[in-house]
């Protein structure tokens, strides 16, 4: 009878090892698990960042065509005023006396 009582408290001691064993398991496994999520979601928002900022290099290579077609019309614009003025000049260069 003893040794039945001494094998069962082993027994026990035994079960209750094992069930901490498990019980730190799944609590790694679950910590694992948050860490993905967590990772996951940075990882989102690192999608999210990159687009925007991809979003805002194309806005900014739009504007920069824009502006260089502003820039392309102002000079001949600029060509076109000083033909202009040298045209006028010519003209009243012909009303002066000397």
């Amino acid at each position: 009878m003893q040794l039945s009582l001494g094998a069962s408290e082993q027994e026990v001691g035994a079960t209750r090892s094992v069930d901490d064993s498990f019980s730190g398991i799944h609590q790694s496994v679950s910590d694992i698990h948050d860490m993905n999520t967590q990772i996951a979601a940075a990882a989102e928002e690192q999608h999210q960042v990159a687009e925007e900022i991809n979003r805002n290099i194309h806005q900014v290579h739009e504007d920069t065509q824009h502006l260089n077609g502003v820039a392309g019309r102002a000079k001949g614009n600029s060509q076109a005023m000083a033909d202009a003025a040298e045209e006028l000049n010519r003209m009243v260069s012909r009303f002066k006396t000397d």
